[in-house]
């Protein structure tokens, strides 16, 4: 996997006007050297937050499916972190997929590169329709 012109440029991934039901994919593509996790965040309409932690075996080799309901907003940190002797890559991979099975927006596809000791983040930010 070379880091070229195909990905994503930016760190930064947002989605709005998500539609109740869509679901959520998240992966990071990578070979061994490499330890990932998420950090998500929901603000639900009650104004109460809920965190969840991913995990390296949740998105590796992935994807970790999550539904995202209308009315609520989703902040997910994802960090890859670099562990083996030599230079490695990774990918961040994310798409949503709408209750009828058709993709929301274009899918999100971000290179991140690093040796030992290196740690790479990705946000992503997802806004639904009020339900």
């Amino acid at each position: 996997m070379a880091c070229d012109g195909s990905f994503n440029h930016n760190s930064i991934q947002i989605w709005s006007r998500v539609r109740d039901g869509s679901v959520l994919e998240l992966a990071v593509e990578t070979a061994d050297g490499v330890v990932s996790g998420a950090r998500v965040l929901i603000d639900h309409p009650s104004g109460r937050t809920e965190e969840r932690l991913w995990q390296d075996g949740d998105l590796n080799p992935g994807p970790k499916r999550l539904t995202l309901r209308g009315g609520c907003d989703y902040a997910i940190r994802v960090r890859v972190g670099f562990t083996g002797s030599g230079e490695a890559e990774a990918v961040v991979a994310a798409r949503i997929e709408k209750p009828n099975g058709e993709p929301h927006g274009r899918p999100y596809r971000y290179c991140v590169s690093g040796s030992r000791g290196d740690v790479e983040r990705s946000t992503i930010s997802i806004a639904t329709r009020r339900a």
